[in-house]
């Protein structure tokens, strides 16, 4: 028996292409667990330029090696991986397989790229730079006219709840990246009939309502306990270490 080291020396090649050649299904199977049989080791030696050049022809890396560790080098380029299947689109990387469902792109046609298609694929990656500095000052734009979520809230003194119930009412809308737009803020903050609502709506504490009414919070507990109001909500707060009321 022979095994995958013993092979990949006998054929002067690294382990891992004996390993690929199986993949692709150009070095058989091994003849039992331990390896292969002396004879199909002998068959295989007779065919090693074959067998390399079979490898080298299929051997495949997906986008993002492909990018950084063939193509960048090869043409000193800013490549990313979503360049790699823009160039295979043009007719200039062949897919020769896939793994995990992911397409690999043929080393050989990266190394071997024709000035003709080093040309394209720097039409491609300027292309990309100048899509991204468009996007880039689009979101700029936009952020200077608009406002995250707390921020926004925070602008026209609701709490962000508060706003995410009106844009669920369709009176203002959120935008890219979940940004407000100021113009819709400001529409909301001139809105009184709204904002009143949205006061009116505000839960507060008992010691705070006592506030609100300028009374004291035992004849607050007078009110509640006369059933001129009912808590919507009840909780307790931290009085010193130990004790504990009902706020």
């Amino acid at each position: 028996m022979v095994n995958r080291g013993q092979l990949a020396a006998e054929l002067e090649n690294e382990p891992w292409m004996v390993t690929r050649g199986q993949e692709l299904g150009i070095v058989p199977q091994r003849t039992c667990s331990k390896g292969w049989s002396r004879t199909v080791a002998d068959e295989l030696a007779g065919r090693v330029g074959e067998l390399r050049e079979a490898i080298a022809h299929r051997e495949g890396l997906g986008t993002r090696r492909m990018a950084e560790e063939v193509l960048a080098p090869a043409t000193d380029l800013a490549i990313v991986a979503g360049d790699v299947p823009e160039l295979a689109g043009r007719g200039f990387l062949r897919v020769v397989g896939e793994y995990s469902g992911h397409e690999l792109y043929s080393v050989r046609d990266a190394k071997t790229l024709s000035a003709a298609g080093k040309e394209v694929l720097a039409g491609i990656v300027a292309e990309r730079l100048e899509r991204e500095a468009r996007s880039s000052a689009q979101w700029q734009a936009w952020c200077a006219v608009s406002l995250p979520p707390d921020e926004a809230a925070e602008h026209i003194g609701w709490t962000r709840g508060e706003l995410e119930k009106a844009a669920g009412e369709d009176r203002i809308t959120a935008g890219p990246g979940g940004r407000y737009p100021l113009e819709g803020l400001q529409v909301l903050a001139a809105d009184e009939v709204l904002c009143q609502r949205v006061a009116g709506d505000r839960l507060v504490r008992s010691d705070e309502a006592a506030g609100l009414l300028e009374i004291r919070p035992v004849d607050w507990k007078l009110v509640v306990s006369a059933g001129w109001i009912t808590p919507a909500t009840v909780g307790e707060a931290r009085v010193g270490r130990r004790r504990r009321i009902e706020a």
